[in-house]
């Protein structure tokens, strides 16, 4: 079983959403999130918008033709930062971007802990 990656285009993730759903339905199903139905079609109305801006990319994780992770996000434009947060802005060379901004990053239940991402962690710098 070989987990495979694609990066996706946001005109190519329009196509996936309906595959994409069941997926972000499991992955947020436990505690803390607990995601409602209501809350799974307000995912499709934002992953639709998102996928329109400037710098979007959905990375999805493939085994055997089954979506059993998803990540996306798209580039803050410089001095733009998170809306609704408690934190203070970064410092003005971060902010003057641009910035990557993940928006969603989910697993699949079945596939957590199973060791997908560990070559890429020894790839990581410490």
């Amino acid at each position: 079983m070989t987990l495979e990656l694609a990066c996706h285009t946001g005109f190519e993730t329009l196509d996936l959403v309906p595959r994409l759903k069941p997926l972000y339905a499991n992955a947020y199903s436990e505690p803390p999130y607990e995601m409602s139905d209501e809350d799974i079609c307000r995912f499709e109305i934002r992953i639709t918008k998102h996928a329109g801006l400037d710098g979007f990319v959905l990375v999805a994780g493939e085994l055997d033709g089954r979506f059993v992770g998803l990540s996306y996000g798209f580039t803050f434009p410089p001095g733009r930062w998170w809306t609704g947060v408690k934190t203070d802005p970064p410092s003005a060379d971060v902010a003057s971007g641009p910035v990557f901004a993940v928006i969603e990053l989910g697993v699949h239940t079945d596939f957590r802990r199973r060791g997908f991402l560990s070559p890429t962690r020894r790839r990581s710098p410490r």
